[in-house]
């Protein structure tokens, strides 16, 4: 028949249960847990009696370690010492690898079976799509860039606080300047004494006109500006010149109550109503109101700046004021207009370099050493083109 060998070592002696059974078909699966259970028993000393009892209590169990024989009693008997001999080998020692192993396959067993559990037979949600919401995507248009633009692209850096306060385009500023003017004149006018009114021809006084080569020019005003390219700049703004030239003169024109007063050294001379006096010096002051427009270029671009302008400024005649610094004779002023010897427009060339300094992100400072060349004559009768070397200074607001 089929049996399973069970022993344990008892004072020397093994015990041997054999489990006949009749028929093998009615053989029912062993129980690794028990054959443990025993071998444990047995290591540490297990007595046979309580192995018995044990085996006793198992026998009605459907997964006891005996087999039932063919009248369901089970059979017992003592090894002899000739086979206790032939199983001698295996000893406490076997039987302990025995059980290490046996515990190894377990563990392992069990590491496979919670493998098998946690992946291979897991179940993972599903979501039909029928419940997911659909939306409709339309696409119009055309795309604004293409393949080769989308290579060519660069990542913009970042600028600075600062440089971005300069690249928002528009500032505004308050400024003047101040230099030397020059009319391009060397003027001695000497008059006849038949054109001076009430000198006799005896008269030894000789009429006498003479102007200063140099003057002074000042102006002020407003300026505003915008950032148009990465160097680029538009300014233009509004301002008032003011163009003084002195005069030495013995001369003076008579007005329609016959006093004399300051003489006009610029007009021409055939100009009547004129008489002599005693030699004084005159100051002849032009007075502009300016609107520049200028192109500039930026050259650098940090804390230090540094720009190139240049461009056009129109010039609209205002008046012509002559005052006798001695105070003896009474001052002249003359406007625009057609009877008037000034033009009303002039036209004035521009160029400057301009050098600035960034105080804080809205504020900059500039000096502007330039020079204003004419392009047309003061006076509508004159032959000269004024010129004016200044130095401005500008203070500037970034927006």
């Amino acid at each position: 028949g089929v049996g399973l060998w069970n022993w344990a070592t008892k004072e020397g002696q093994l015990l041997e249960t054999v489990v006949q059974k009749s028929k093998p078909i009615d053989k029912e699966p062993l129980v690794d847990g028990n054959i443990q259970k025993e071998m444990t028993t047995a290591i540490n000393g297990t007595s046979a009696s309580k192995l018995s009892e044990e085996n006793s209590i198992q026998k009605n169990s459907p997964s006891s370690l005996q087999e039932k024989g063919s009248k369901g009693k089970s059979i017992e008997k003592y090894v002899t010492p000739k086979e206790k001999g032939s199983r001698h080998l295996f000893g406490s020692n076997a039987l302990a690898s025995l059980v290490a192993a046996e515990e190894q396959n377990g563990i392992a067993n069990e590491k496979n079976e919670n493998f098998r559990l946690t992946h291979l037979t897991r179940e993972c949600p599903t979501i039909s799509s029928e419940e997911l919401p659909v939306v409709e995507i339309k696409l119009t248009g055309e795309p604004t860039r293409t393949v080769a633009q989308a290579k060519r692209f660069k990542e913009p850096t970042v600028a600075s606080k600062n440089e971005q306060k300069d690249d928002r385009g528009w500032w505004a500023s308050v400024g003047g300047a101040a230099g030397n003017y020059n009319p391009n004149t060397s003027v001695s006018t000497n008059f006849s004494q038949a054109q001076i009114t009430g000198v006799p021809s005896s008269s030894s006084t000789a009429p006498n006109n003479s102007e200063a080569s140099t003057g002074i020019a000042f102006s002020y005003g407003v300026n505003l500006g915008k950032k148009v390219a990465k160097r680029w700049v538009i300014v233009t703004g509004v301002n008032y010149l003011n163009q003084s030239i002195g005069y030495n003169s013995n001369i003076a024109s008579l007005d329609i109550n016959n006093r004399a007063q300051a003489f006009v050294a610029d007009l021409n001379a055939n100009s009547s109503n004129l008489t002599t006096t005693t030699p004084y010096k005159i100051n002849s002051s032009n007075e502009f109101l300016s609107i520049p427009l200028q192109a500039g270029f930026i050259l650098l671009d940090k804390k230090i700046g540094l720009q190139l302008n240049a461009g056009v400024s129109s010039d609209f005649f205002m008046k012509n004021t002559l005052i006798d610094e001695g105070g003896k004779l009474a001052s002249y002023s003359q406007g625009a207009g057609d009877n008037s010897a000034y033009r009303t427009v002039n036209w004035t060339g521009l160029a400057s370099t301009e050098l600035s300094y960034r105080i804080s992100n809205h504020y900059r400072v500039s000096l502007l050493p330039g020079l204003r060349y004419g392009f047309n004559p003061v006076l509508k009768s004159g032959t000269t083109f004024p010129v004016i070397w200044d130095v401005g200074f500008r203070f500037r607001y970034l927006f």
